[in-house]
């Protein structure tokens, strides 16, 4: 039997293709770009991923976003 899920144990999420992401998106994920034989190679945690490869990065919540990302509200 699985222990389920608490409330504070669920936090949101996006959801980022590896070859998509930005330099801060793959150091926050974990994540080093080997350039070394050409074309990127990614790696995490000594595995090595596949470019194409979905990761989930923690979302920020909107109070605490940069200004330039923050939508007014009218």
């Amino acid at each position: 039997m699985t222990e389920s899920a608490r409330p504070s144990d669920v936090h949101d999420a996006t959801e980022h293709i590896v070859r998509e992401m930005t330099e801060a998106q793959l150091k926050q994920a974990g994540i080093q770009a080997d350039y070394w034989h050409g074309g990127p190679t990614y790696y995490r945690d000594g595995r090595e991923l596949n470019p194409c490869e979905k990761v989930l990065l923690p979302a920020v919540a909107p109070d605490t976003a940069p200004v330039d990302q923050q939508t007014e509200s009218t």
